[in-house]
């Protein structure tokens, strides 16, 4: 074994030992606190505790986005009023220091670019083109209009919180699919859920459905303000998707095969020699739960994912006894 792969044994020794600490804080958070927890917001406990851990361990194998705007969320909401806040040189040059940036995250919603239009997309995509990666594009509130984002993007590029409610989503006025996303689609975009706070609505989900459109990744957006509801996990947000039609392969791969082709990493989400020995054991409940969606709407499902134990790079790092 050369030095480089007993740092990167020592690595991976240390990421596993730092997440499965972050199982044992959450374990011990959940007894303190147990009379305080329901079922959803157990787990959105837990996987805030595994996902700082992760963070901790952050020179692990793991993916990543890079932002287009070096002030990011830092400041406020707005990081594309200024096109000055985007400097190229140093988004190439941390690209090319980490190479596990596997894209550039792009938030188009009129909050964020307020009067720059797409002027921001259009220098992630110059970057794009330049290092050849992809772009990560947030959707949200017109302006910008979905049509005019969907042109500019190309093969790989993704489209996040596809299945929001708000005006000039993805489908037009009759409600079929937007042109200009089914010309998107046939160049080879994916669409990603995002669930979040305000992403997700029921009646557009099921609406795309019914014309034929849905998503190829299963994504939370978890973070602070909604991991005790609406989104809770992403199992929670699965469940829903099962809610929304989506059969359980399609569920499935949707958080495992489909990711690691839209991250470009063959060795993640699939069982076979050589790739990573990364697993989840979990049953399926027929339980009664209330779905709530981020428009505050609620539908009745019957299927829960109960999680037993996670395997991580072929070593046992949760098991749930």
């Amino acid at each position: 074994m050369n030095n480089n792969q007993s740092e990167l044994k020592k690595q991976e020794k240390f990421t596993q030992a730092v997440i499965s600490r972050g199982f044992g804080i959450a374990m011990q958070l959940k007894k303190t606190f147990n009379k305080y927890l329901n079922p959803q917001t157990e787990s959105g406990l837990m996987l805030h505790c595994l996902l700082m851990s992760n963070r901790f361990a952050c020179k692990a194998p793991y993916t990543d986005i890079t932002c287009i705007s070096n002030v990011g969320l830092y400041n406020g909401s707005s990081e594309l009023a200024d096109l000055d806040n985007i400097d190229e040189d140093d988004i190439a040059r941390l690209i090319s220091q980490k190479p596990a940036i596997r894209g550039i995250k792009v938030r188009m919603s009129h909050s964020v670019v307020q009067n720059t239009g797409t002027g921001g997309l259009l220098a992630a995509k110059k970057m794009s083109h330049k290092l050849q990666i992809p772009v990560f594009v947030h959707v949200g509130n017109q302006p910008p209009r979905l049509a005019d984002i969907l042109n500019l993007l190309d093969q790989g590029d993704v489209v996040t919180h596809i299945f929001h409610g708000k005006p000039g989503g993805c489908l037009d006025s009759r409600e079929d699919i937007l042109p200009e996303l089914q010309n998107a689609i046939n160049r080879g975009i994916y669409l990603d859920l995002g669930h979040g706070t305000e992403s997700c609505s029921f009646s557009r989900f099921k609406q795309a459905r019914e014309k034929g459109l849905c998503i190829d990744t299963i994504s939370t957006d978890l973070y602070s303000q909604n991991y005790s509801g609406p989104v809770y996990s992403l199992a929670h947000t699965m469940e829903k998707c099962m809610l929304m039609g989506m059969s359980l392969p399609e569920v499935l791969a949707a958080v495992t095969l489909k990711p690691s082709l839209v991250l470009r990493v063959p060795d993640i989400g699939k069982i076979k020699v050589g790739a990573e020995g990364d697993l989840t054991y979990f049953t399926i409940d027929d339980t009664e739960q209330v779905y709530s969606d981020s428009e505050g709407n609620k539908l009745m499902g019957k299927k829960q994912f109960h999680i037993h134990g996670v395997v991580r790079q072929g070593e046992i790092i949760v098991n749930d006894k």
